[in-house]
């Protein structure tokens, strides 16, 4: 499951034939990741592991940031779950006896990526949107 975040992460690495977001330019981070102010448990896992695996391939370490404090048009956002930066974008939820809605969404916005799931309880949506 890991490996799928590779591919992600290659769109935005060298900006080149695809047209995305740089996350990554001359082994330097061009983009943030954001959460909540106080982000779910499993979206504050999501962020630490996008982080690890940004830096594990560019050796470039992208700050984490808050909905909060991030300067939205400064650069591009990674925004890892749900926070005020992804309102209006529908983002599975709910819960139900059969943990079936672990639904998530990745989406790109001009210059933000939005990687953003069911959060509810033990549901890991948005962690399986940063692997995937």
């Amino acid at each position: 499951m890991r490996t799928r975040i590779i591919w992600l992460l290659l769109l935005g690495l060298g900006g080149g034939a695809l047209a995305g977001p740089v996350i990554v330019k001359d082994g330097k981070p061009a983009a943030v990741i954001v959460t909540a102010a106080k982000p779910s448990e499993s979206a504050a896992r999501a962020a630490a592991e996008l982080q690890k695996f940004v830096a594990l391939m560019s050796g470039a370490t992208l700050s984490i940031q808050t909905d909060a404090t991030v300067q939205p048009a400064a650069q591009p956002l990674l925004l890892v779950g749900k926070s005020l930066l992804v309102k209006g974008v529908e983002i599975p939820s709910g819960n139900d006896r059969n943990f079936s809605r672990e639904g998530f969404v990745i989406k790109t916005a001009g210059n933000q990526v939005i990687l953003a799931g069911n959060e509810v309880g033990d549901y890991r949506g948005t962690e399986y949107a940063v692997y995937r």
